[in-house]
């Protein structure tokens, strides 16, 4: 986090998104009253708990389900080729 490439992610987000890293109280933290909610109002807060991930997905499978046909699928991801494979589901 905090490098340049985070910075101009933080300030494409809109404050509506910005908002959810500007809370004082820590993700999980129980209070008593959605009145308790208590943000900070510096936007600087914020960034300095968002961060960026990179992920390099080498397998992906996915599975619908429906009233008519469940589908379930397997895409494989290789420097040289991407495959896809549908499984029973």
């Amino acid at each position: 986090n905090k490098t340049e490439k985070t910075k101009v992610i933080w300030n494409d987000l809109s404050d509506f998104s910005k908002k959810n890293y500007l809370s004082v109280h820590t993700p999980g933290e129980k209070i008593l009253s959605l009145d308790d909610l208590k943000y900070f109002k510096d936007n600087d807060n914020g960034f300095n708990y968002f961060s960026m991930i990179s992920l390099k997905v080498h397998k992906l499978e996915c599975l619908q389900l429906c009233d008519f046909k469940n589908i379930r699928v397997k895409f494989v991801y290789t420097e040289s080729s991407d495959k896809k494979y549908y499984l029973v589901p």
